[in-house]
């Protein structure tokens, strides 16, 4: 397994990952979208509370992301290509380089801290990406059958 796959993935198996109660203290969002739930407006944001255990540092900070259009779309797949250098890369890599290029044009505002080029857990990235892709799927229509 490569080090980027290692970073990305969720390990499945309880006995090798940390409770969920552990990780969840370690990685916290906090959505601050309005109460109703039955309106989706075109930017939401959210606050995240992330401890480094590295460093043992927590940082909390309020993101706010936007609803990607036609053109935001077409930036997510030029820094994606750029990221993976016109080159075939592993599907780890890619991932997480489509995770960085879309969270570099969707969110419009971030804590000083948030630099996960520079990061050595994926945890934060990952979480913060999950969070914005569920919000930018409530856009999409939903299929019957």
């Amino acid at each position: 397994m490569s080090a980027v796959a290692a970073a990305v993935e969720q390990p499945s198996d309880p006995d090798i990952q940390k409770s969920a109660e552990e990780r969840e203290r370690e990685v916290v969002i906090v959505d601050l979208a309005g109460a109703d739930g039955k309106t989706i407006e075109a930017t939401t944001s959210f606050t995240m509370t992330w401890k480094d255990l590295e460093t043992g540092r927590v940082n909390t900070g309020t993101f706010t992301a936007k609803r990607p259009g036609l053109g935001n779309l077409g930036q997510i797949a030029v820094l994606k290509a750029k990221l993976n250098g016109g080159e075939k890369v592993d599907d780890d890599t890619d991932f997480l380089h489509g995770m960085l290029a879309s969270l570099q044009v969707i969110l419009v505002d971030y804590p000083d801290w948030w630099k996960p080029n520079d990061f050595f857990d994926a945890r934060p990235l990952r979480e913060v990406w999950d969070h914005v892709r569920r919000w930018v799927d409530n856009f999409r229509k939903k299929r019957v059958g």
